[in-house]
């Protein structure tokens, strides 16, 4: 009996759910994309405030003070590149295990139809459209209510154009393509002119997901992404 209220009911055992199982390719990329949610590190405000101090620094420096803040604006494109990393994963949580398409294909939302993998990659993780029904960030899929995106704050990330594409600290855009037995040239027109060599070590590629490259400093693509200074997420 409950001395306070006089009532010699027992009380409800609390419920226990038994463990849910999920497959280990869909836990892998839960596990990354909320590693990714849920990292520290420096902002986007904080890393542009860096960039400022450091071109004072190389007014005063001269030559050297350029190559710092060459440096520094690698480094931060390359964090940029991770953090469009974890989007991804985050997206293939939301979408059976697939990660953005690069072309056209169909069963999936698209707002640029005939857009290059650079825009249409921009569009999926931000949720950006003037024709999805909704205003800002953020997007539903045909006949769904749930609000996806946009993942892992790449909407905070400098982009152009439009449709807009995702771009580096050099202003060049992040390419983007997807892996569906090999890559196709025709998803960017302004990449290497061979993705597939491009995106080989030998007689395997590099990557069997999906590449995300930029042609770095000088804008131009080299024959392959560790020679030079292209930024990838091949390294």
């Amino acid at each position: 009996m409950n001395s306070r209220t006089g009532d010699n009911r027992l009380p409800t055992p609390p419920s226990v759910a038994g463990p849910t199982l999920a497959p280990p390719a869909f836990a892998q990329r839960r596990r990354r994309a909320e590693r990714s949610r849920g990292s520290s590190g420096f902002t986007l405000i904080e890393l542009l405030v860096t960039l400022a101090i450091l071109a004072v620094l190389m007014s005063i420096l001269g030559p050297a003070g350029g190559r710092a803040l060459r440096l520094v604006k690698v480094s931060t494109s390359r964090a940029h590149l991770r953090s469009i990393e974890g989007a991804v994963d985050a997206y293939a949580v939301d979408f059976r295990q697939e990660v953005p398409p690069s072309g056209d294909d169909e069963g999936h939302p698209d707002w640029v139809p005939g857009g290059s993998g650079a825009q249409r990659l921009a569009a999926y993780l931000t949720g950006y459209s003037n024709s999805d029904g909704l205003d800002g960030w953020g997007f539903h899929v045909a006949g769904g209510k749930k609000k996806h995106g946009p993942y892992n704050g790449v909407e905070e990330l400098p982009m152009r154009g439009s449709p807009p594409t995702f771009v580096d600290q050099f202003d060049q855009p992040v390419l983007y393509y997807r892996y569906d037995g090999g890559y196709d040239s025709e998803d960017n027109h302004d990449g290497p002119s061979s993705i597939n060599d491009y995106a080989r070590d030998g007689n395997q590629y590099r990557r069997s997901d999906y590449l995300l490259i930029t042609p770095g400093i000088d804008g131009d693509f080299e024959d392959e992404p560790d020679e030079g200074d292209d930024i990838t997420n091949m390294e």
